[in-house]
């Protein structure tokens, strides 16, 4: 575990840091994240902001 892991008590261990399964087409992985709250709010109201990468 990481120190934040640590100090958290996480139940679950991270993910790893590379995958060693091989993606062929668009769409094999899809990765997203989440990012908020921020302290203002966006133009249609939203307080966090979901990237997605394929």
């Amino acid at each position: 575990f990481c120190d934040v892991c640590a100090k958290a008590k996480a139940t679950c261990h991270p993910f790893p840091k590379e995958s060693t399964t091989e993606y062929r087409n668009y769409g094999d992985k899809v990765v997203s994240d989440l990012w908020g709250p921020a302290q203002t709010r966006s133009l249609g109201g939203a307080y966090y902001f979901q990237p997605v990468a394929d």
